[in-house]
C-alpha cells in the first residue's frame, strides 16, 4: 500500500526529537554496529544500526561519527491492532552493508498497559546519494560527501515483525522511499514535496537520488 498526502511545511517534529547516545558494540572490519537504548519511563526501546565498517580510515570514522551523531529520534509506546499483513511479494531483500546501513527499532520492555505492544518511531537523519543516478545524465565520479561512509547508500527499516505504516518526507536533497514489493515503484521524496505512505511491509527502504546527501523523516509504527 501506498499513498501521498502534502509536505508538512512548518510543522516538522523536529523540535520533539533527540539526540541518542549510541555505542559501538562491533566492528569487524566489514560491519561496525551501534545499539542506542531508550527510556521514557513508560518502556525501554532500543535502536541497532549496522554500517559498513570504517575500518582504520580516520576520515571514513569522522563521516559515520557524524552520521551517529547527528540521528535525532523520538520512541512511542502504541498498542498494535491485528491489521492487515504484507503481502506475499513483501520478501525481504539480501542485506549488503557494503552499500547500505539497516535501522532496526525494538521494544524491549513495556511498563504499563496490556499489549501487544509496539514503537511509534519518529527520525530524522541523511542517506548518501547515488552517484550513479543522475536524472538520465553520465554517472559522475565517486566522491566523498561529509556525513557519508559510501557514495552509494540505502538505508533499510525492519521491525522484529513488520512495518505497519510508514510516512517518509525530505527536508533536504531528494531521494526515494519504497518497500521490498517488487510491484510497487519507488515513491519521490523532495522538499516540499508530498508525504509518502507506505506498508505494512517487511521492509522500509529510503534511497539517495540527488548529489548531496539527503535528509529525512520517517514515522512509522513498528510491531
Amino acid at each position: 500500500m501506498t499513498d501521498q498526502q502534502s509536505g508538512p511545511g512548518t510543522g516538522e517534529p523536529a523540535a520533539d526529537l533527540q539526540p541518542l547516545a549510541f555505542l559501538e558494540t562491533r566492528d569487524d572490519g566489514t560491519a561496525a554496529v551501534f545499539l542506542a537504548r531508550i527510556d521514557d519511563g513508560d518502556a525501554l526501546y532500543t535502536l541497532t544500526v549496522t554500517t559498513p565498517s570504517p575500518r582504520e580510515d580516520p576520515q571514513q570514522k569522522e563521516r559515520l561519527r557524524t552520521f551517529i551523531d547527528t540521528m535525532r529520534a523520538k520512541f512511542t509506546l502504541i498498542t498494535l491492532d491485528s491489521g492487515p499483513e504484507p503481502t506475499g511479494g513483501d520478501k525481504p531483500e539480501p542485506f549488503d552493508v557494503s552499500l547500505g546501513t539497516l535501522i532496526e527499532p525494538a521494544l524491549v520492555t513495556a511498563r504499563t498497559g496490556t499489549g501487544p505492544f509496539g514503537v511509534m518511531m519518529t527520525v530524522l537523519t541523511t542517506v548518501e546519494p547515488d552517484l550513479t543516478e543522475t536524472d538520465g545524465g553520465p554517472a559522475q565520479p565517486e566522491v566523498n560527501f561529509v556525513g557519508s561512509v559510501s557514495p552509494r547508500h540505502d538505508h533499510y527499516y525492519k521491525a522484529r515483525d513488520r512495518v505497519d505504516s510508514a510516512t517518509v518526507w525530505a527536508v533536504g536533497g531528494s531521494g526515494t522511499a519504497r518497500t521490498a514489493q517488487p510491484t510497487v515503484p519507488p515513491l519521490p521524496i523532495t522538499v516540499g514535496g508530498p508525504q509518502q505512505n507506505l506498508g505494512p511491509a517487511k521492509w522500509l527502504i529510503v534511497h539517495g537520488t540527488s548529489l548531496r546527501t539527503c535528509t529525512y523523516y520517517v514515522n512509522g509504527r513498528f510491531k
